[in-house]
């Protein structure tokens, strides 16, 4: 199964909505940012069957289940605990690994077998994402007999239209001389 690990604190530390929550220098802010970032990342990962694993540094370890299919693991070095989990892989080159720390991470990934995605372009795939959302979510035009209906339902009209009982189809371009 293809796999993505993402190394939470380089994506998140290059989001600039992000980056105020960082700042605070609290363990609040740093699981606020983390939440939004898990918020931010579910719709990509309910567009692909490959299981999404978020690598967070901190004290805790282990792993736990966010909601959707999102994973979250824990390890005091996110990048020690990629790199040691790549070693142990026998297909290292069905993970993808998004980092874009050159030095610890990516190209020691790359060496060991997977593939590298930077941090910027995850952040540019999801910043995509919410704006086709906000394309998808305007509505549709509607028709003549639904502006119709709201127009009697606003106590804008008896009936039809003013403009459509005059023989007028076009109920946005009234011409008056």
């Amino acid at each position: 199964m293809s796999e993505v690990w993402i190394d939470a604190f380089n994506v998140m530390h290059r989001m600039e909505e992000l980056r105020p929550l960082l700042d605070q220098g609290s363990v609040e802010g740093r699981r606020e940012a983390r939440l939004e970032l898990q918020r931010l990342l579910i719709p990509l990962l309910s567009r692909d069957r490959k299981r999404w694993t978020l690598v967070v540094d901190g004290s805790r370890y282990g792993q736990e289940i966010a909601p959707g299919p999102l994973h979250i693991q824990y390890a005091p070095s996110a990048d020690d605990w990629m790199i040691e989990s790549l070693r142990k892989r026998k297909k290292p080159d069905e993970i993808l690994l998004v980092s874009s720390d050159q030095k610890d991470i990516a190209g020691p990934a790359r060496q060991l077998g997977a593939r590298v995605m930077s941090a910027e372009e995850l952040i540019a795939r999801i910043r995509k994402n919410r704006r086709g959302k906000a394309v998808e979510e305007k509505p549709q035009r509607i028709s003549s007999e639904e502006v119709d209906y709201w127009l009697e339902q606003f106590g804008a009209g008896d009936g039809p239209s003013g403009n459509e009982a005059n023989g007028d189809k076009n109920h946005g371009s009234r011409d008056e001389d």
